[in-house]
């Protein structure tokens, strides 16, 4: 796990609380802001945007297994009660082991009493407006059947939909076929609606 250490204006240093570290263990951080993956034992990072919540993956990998570790980083413009707030639970986390075989198995634990009014907590893209193509961020908070990025125009028709087998990706939207105007995109989790947002394309 990890946890902030310090923020200077928009930089972070989060601290890695792994044990045990030895020479066979690697790291790499994802911050969740659709900048390049870290691969150092502490992470220091620039955030695009103050008063933002950033959903941070560590995993730490060894020859036999790997564990991955999410939680919430506030980046607070005022540096308040230690600048950062943390979530008291990891909102995901997952595992890989190998079996006696030799087979590599994989579990998912999603905390879905991290956040029961808003379970699916972030969703984002960038940029935004966008011309050529847009990237959207999600992360899904709890356990699903089902889950769907779903694009309407501002008529209520479907322009773009997308099955989600994972419950954090980043998925590029290619905008060339879109018209200038306003979109609305959703997460859809067993077919209710859950989180709604809005991107301009504009050429």
């Amino acid at each position: 796990m990890f946890a902030p250490g310090f923020q200077l204006d928009s930089t972070v240093y989060l601290v890695n609380y792994t044990q045990p570290v030895s020479n066979a263990t690697s790291f790499e951080w994802n911050f969740g802001d659709g900048s390049v993956n870290s691969f150092e034992l502490n992470a220091l990072h620039t955030f695009p945007a103050f008063d933002s919540n950033y959903v941070v993956c560590l995993t730490a990998s060894n020859k036999c297994s790997s564990f991955m570790y999410c939680d919430t980083v506030w980046v607070d413009s005022l540096h308040l009660g230690g600048s950062l707030k943390t979530a008291p639970k990891p909102a995901f986390y997952e595992t890989n082991s190998k079996n006696s075989e030799g087979i590599i198995q994989n579990s998912t634990v999603i905390n879905s009493k991290f956040n029961t009014q808003n379970p699916t907590l972030f969703l984002a893209n960038y940029p935004n407006p966008f011309n050529s193509s847009t990237i959207i961020d999600y992360q899904i908070w709890q356990s699903f059947n089902q889950a769907e990025l779903r694009i309407t125009n501002v008529l209520g028709q479907t322009v773009f939909n997308q099955k989600l087998n994972k419950p954090i990706d980043k998925i590029q939207i290619d905008g060339s076929n879109l018209a200038n105007g306003l979109y609305y995109y959703s997460i859809v989790v067993d077919n209710s609606i859950k989180l709604t947002k809005t991107m301009s394309v504009v050429k």
